[in-house]
């Protein structure tokens, strides 16, 4: 599968019905996307690759044997921490939450994917049996997603959010205490995974709580600018073709949903889901995907900026 993506001047798909509750996973795989993460690594010491006349700083390296590959060159303290390890923690993680009762895995669903030539897997897992419905049933479902790296790009990291059905939009939010973070230099352990896992699940409604609130949020003219310039902002340069294209994507999400957060936010989203992404980047394009959820992220907790404010007297379309 090839998903929709858009590009700036393009015209806009119709994001409010993309996919449907029994097609959503066929329209999330692509197959441009290297999706094997269990692929053989080790760490070696640099020194055994250097010239005998060269001398390091006790550097190791992360080693590919299947692709005879150097991925990475890291200091002394770097621990090797394999994806298959990472990821038996959290499927036993999720499996037991599963014996107990607390995650539901009927149509569970997972979603690999290899990026910067092996540097780094992002493994999504879905899980539709827990569904928050947003206003007049727009459905949301939760969503894992779990990255590690081998080139020291980012630390082990568990972040628990949503997936909007309609659009397969990714749904993040502010919050931290939703996010594990482990660097390569420490220990993780399986109880960090499980408590994370939890707290995704139990926190899930509350999620949905806030993306109804969003709804409920007006937004003015004056505050949507503030919003748009501050994510087509690069450095201190404020790029006008960024600047437009989400005011399209505004404009033409508060046809159907209302000028409000909640339109505001499936527009970013949208952007970070379906926005076009350069040919000679396409095998990452889940890195890209992952690095615009992140600058959401990092607006939302901007209060200056973003700072939804709930009026129940609000008429909105839904």
């Amino acid at each position: 599968m090839t998903p929709t993506l858009f590009e700036a001047n393009s015209i806009l798909p119709d994001f409010n019905s993309m996919a449907t509750e029994s097609n959503w996973r066929d329209l999330i795989v692509d197959d441009r996307t290297n999706s094997n993460i269990f692929f053989d690594v080790n760490i070696q010491p640099l020194k055994d690759h250097l010239n005998s006349n060269m001398t390091d700083n006790d550097n190791q390296i992360v080693f590919d044997a299947e692709a005879n590959h150097i991925i990475a060159v890291h200091g002394s303290r770097y621990t090797l921490l394999k994806n298959s390890d990472a990821f038996d923690s959290v499927n036993a993680a999720v499996n037991t939450l599963a014996e107990n009762g607390v995650l539901n895995m009927d149509g569970a669903f997972i979603k690999d994917a290899v990026v910067n030539k092996g540097g780094k897997v992002i493994r999504q897992y879905f899980f539709p049996a827990h569904m928050v419905q947003i206003g007049s049933g727009d459905k949301v479902i939760l969503r894992l997603v779990v990255v590690n790296s081998y080139d020291g790009s980012c630390n082990f990291q568990v972040q628990a959010g949503g997936f909007r059905i309609v659009c397969t939009n990714g749904m993040i939010t502010g919050e931290k205490f939703l996010s594990l973070d482990v660097r390569h230099t420490g220990t993780m352990n399986f109880g960090q995974v499980t408590r994370q896992v939890t707290t995704a699940v139990s926190s899930f409604e509350n999620m949905g709580q806030y993306w109804d609130t969003l709804i409920n949020s007006p937004l003015n003219r004056k505050d949507a600018d503030k919003i748009i310039t501050d994510m087509s902002t690069v450095g201190r340069e404020l790029n006008m073709n960024k600047f437009d294209m989400f005011d399209r994507l505004y404009t033409d999400h508060k046809k159907t949903l209302g000028e409000n957060h909640w339109a505001m936010y499936n527009s970013l989203t949208a952007w970070a889901t379906h926005y076009k992404v350069n040919e000679s980047n396409i095998s990452n394009i889940d890195n890209v995907r992952l690095e615009r959820e992140k600058s959401i992220q990092h607006l939302m907790r901007k209060p200056a900026i973003w700072n939804p404010v709930r009026n129940n007297k609000a008429q909105f379309l839904l």
